[in-house]
């Protein structure tokens, strides 16, 4: 009698069954102290971003312009991953009056990002990277010799977790 009320039970409420224990798995391997999700976890987060450096920064000037139009800088990819999605943002700063009638800049520092470099930069990789800047009215003003730029990019994560590019 017993065995045909719980065999009646579980028939009854087999959808509601099934979406509980469905749930407590799919909690139990999304919980915070799944091994698996602390293993990537602490593999994604050994990318050093520091090994990915910027040199050689030069602003390009339109020729017979004074109009600062793209950027030209060498990327080096030190870490073990690749790397994608490559853009620059920049700060420049404006020209000083070359004549004592010539007005001082109303701005200090300016900031804009250039165009995206889309290809991947291998692991240990040195990449010449040529990109338009996105306009800014202030590029007319720029001073080629006052450009500070920093890499934003995308990191191949698959890299990370697999030990190899």
């Amino acid at each position: 009698m017993l065995l045909h009320l719980l065999v009646r039970f579980i028939l009854h409420n087999f959808l509601w069954l099934a979406a509980t224990v469905g749930l407590i798995l799919i909690l139990g391997r999304c919980s915070p102290d799944n091994p698996k999700l602390e293993a990537k976890r602490a593999a994604l987060s050994r990318f050093d971003a520091t090994a990915v450096t910027l040199s050689n920064v030069q602003a390009e000037v339109m020729p017979g312009t004074r109009h600062v139009s793209g950027i030209s800088a060498l990327i080096s990819n030190r870490e073990r991953a690749r790397i994608y999605d490559v853009f620059l943002r920049c700060e420049m700063r404006p020209r000083a009056p070359q004549q004592a009638s010539d007005p001082e800049p109303v701005w200090d520092v300016a900031r804009v990002a250039s165009s995206y470099h889309y290809g991947y930069v291998n692991p240990g990789a040195v990449v010449m990277l040529r990109l338009r800047l996105d306009g800014d009215g202030y590029l007319s003003e720029a001073d080629p010799q006052r450009f500070t730029c920093t890499p934003q990019y995308k990191i191949e994560t698959v890299d990370l977790l697999t030990g190899q590019p």
